[in-house]
């Protein structure tokens, strides 16, 4: 007998046998086995996943021997010739090919013979879609009133192609891609059974290249087997197939995240001459920064991906490499790449630049480290110089000039009266460049100084008992910690109002205006909001706003 390729020796023969479409095989039994035989069927689906193949398992069930039953037996002569493709009343029309009016008129005319051998005369119609809208109308009055001897059997990938006067007609069923697992699963018992060994890491390779098409991995495993001398690794996949494996995108993502531009460059020279495609490339290589997120974010990708407990192990340590963030700038390159690879631009020079992007885009401080250094770093407020801490210069050194203030031997904090006196004009000197208000408003008060306490008593302007002491509770904390800093030791500030006959050394403010020199050239810098530029940048970039300030 000559060779058979894989997919036709191993089409499953009885609805036991189909893989991962259980809703479809468990329906179509049941209602086998209760005599609700319909007389239209429409099978929907994905290519390869055995829309075809339960056609022939239903027409093997209503005509065989046994039958109708939902365990054909298979040795039967209707379920023999059903099996090989030469039953007389199973007739199947390719939709593409035979889809005018004329191929619809001669069914017409088929269908009131009743069938030679077998109970049912089944027609199974394969990509019905493709018929013209005439062939479909042609059909709509056998297809509502048949024989009682005939069952129409559609199968269809495109289903929303199909008119709705014919799916109003027919019992739906619509079959689902077959997961990476199930597909590993099948491949590994055919291999099993067919005397080779292949590497597991190869059939999730194969599989995944499949894309939930059973009958596309096992053409690609007959095509691995033919090159083969009994063994299949992993690398075969790809120097046979043109399939990728894991390992090529793990290569390249390690190497974005360690910045090797070399290793990259490497990589795609060594893939391009392989001769791989390069958008199903950039396509795999989305797919693993997508499980990698995925992984990142807590979810079991497994499953959901089809990835060895191998596999999987080695996408945790790749994600554990990149913030959540950045996987997704990756992803988002990537789809610039298939946007440039649409607009016919060189392929491998779109993807070269595009994975420098990538690890451009790593080598770029990620939005984590940028908030981290922002909690780490207290916003300098403007008022505030920093200037490096200048090493004390030895004792007789100083300029005799200069004032020694240091702590009591005993450890105490007192402050004497006439070093607070002293002090006293230089700190409001300080304060006429950096806080013209305050330098204003302490100049129109009368100080009086004690041990380690001092009094700011402010004029009453009018008989009406306003006064000019604008002064509040963070001045006063402000002229504290300055002086208690200055003169290294506890000082305290009290404010009170005096009557305008007892100021004698301070100015009334009511009287005349402040000196031109004293005019304010600029708003006190503590009512202005302190803006953090890196804060600001942050907001800028990703359009955001500041909800809560929270302790500066």
């Amino acid at each position: 007998m000559s060779y058979q390729v894989i997919a036709r020796k191993w089409r499953p023969q009885d609805f036991d046998a189909v893989v991962f479409q259980e809703h479809v095989s468990r329906t179509i039994r049941n209602s086998i086995k209760n005599g609700r035989i319909a007389h239209a069927y429409i099978f929907a689906g994905p290519r390869g996943v055995g829309k075809t193949t339960m056609a022939r398992i239903l027409a093997k069930a209503v005509n065989c021997k046994e039958g109708p039953t939902d365990t054909p037996c298979g040795v039967c002569e209707n379920c023999r010739e059903i099996r090989e493709g030469i039953a007389f009343d199973v007739i199947e029309i390719d939709g593409a090919s035979s889809r005018g009016i004329e191929n619809i008129r001669e069914l017409r005319e088929n269908v009131n013979f009743a069938p030679l051998k077998s109970k049912y005369k089944v027609y199974i119609i394969d990509e019905v879609h493709m018929l013209t809208t005439e062939a479909f109308n042609a059909l709509l009055k056998t297809l509502e009133e048949p024989p009682p001897h005939v069952i129409f059997v559609f199968a269809t990938t495109e289903i929303h192609r199909v008119p709705d006067t014919i799916l109003s007609r027919c019992q739906k069923y619509f079959f689902k891609k077959i997961s990476i697992d199930a597909i590993v699963a099948h491949l590994a018992h055919i291999v099993e059974a067919e005397g080779f060994s292949v590497d597991e890491k190869a059939l999730y390779s194969i599989a995944r290249a499949a894309d939930g098409s059973m009958r596309d991995a096992q053409s690609l495993l007959d095509q691995m087997l033919s090159f083969s001398d009994g063994a299949v690794g992993e690398g075969e996949a790809l120097s046979l197939l043109g399939v990728v494996p894991l390992a090529s995108y793990l290569h390249v993502l390690d190497a974005v995240a360690a910045g090797d531009r070399k290793a990259l460059m490497d990589e795609v020279h060594r893939v391009v001459t392989l001769g791989v495609d390069v958008p199903r490339y950039v396509a795999g290589l989305m797919d693993v920064i997508r499980s990698a997120r995925l992984v990142k974010n807590g979810v079991e990708v497994r499953e959901i991906l089809g990835f060895s407990a191998e596999e999987t192990v080695e996408l945790q340590e790749l994600a554990a490499k990149f913030h959540d963030e950045e996987l997704g700038v990756l992803f988002r390159i990537g789809i610039e790449i298939q946007g440039e690879l649409r607009a016919q631009a060189g392929e491998r020079i779109c993807l070269e630049m595009g994975l420098l992007d990538m690890a451009s885009a790593k080598a770029a401080p990620s939005i984590a480290e940028i908030l981290k250094k922002i909690g780490g770093e207290r916003p300098v407020h403007p008022t505030e110089k920093k200037t490096p801490e200048q090493p004390r210069p030895p004792a007789a050194l100083k300029d005799a000039s200069e004032p020694t203030h240091t702590r009591p031997p005993d450890g105490s904090s007192a402050v004497t009266a006439q070093r607070l006196r002293d002090e006293w004009s230089t700190f409001l000197s300080s304060l006429e460049k950096q806080r013209q208000y305050l330098h204003l408003r302490l100049n129109q008060a009368r100080p009086s100084f004690e041990d380690g306490r001092l009094v700011l008593s402010f004029p009453i302007s009018d008989e009406n008992g306003f006064h000019s002491r604008i002064i509040d509770g963070r001045d006063i904390a402000f002229i504290k910690d300055e002086l208690t800093r200055r003169l290294g030791g506890a000082v305290a500030v009290v404010t009170r109002d005096a009557p305008a006959e007892e100021n004698t050394e301070a100015p009334n403010a009511g009287d005349i205006p402040p000196p031109e020199a004293m005019m304010l050239s600029r708003p006190e810098p503590e009512e202005l909001p302190v803006v953090n530029p890196v804060v600001e940048k942050v907001k800028d970039m990703f359009h955001g706003r500041i909800i809560d300030k929270g302790d500066e």
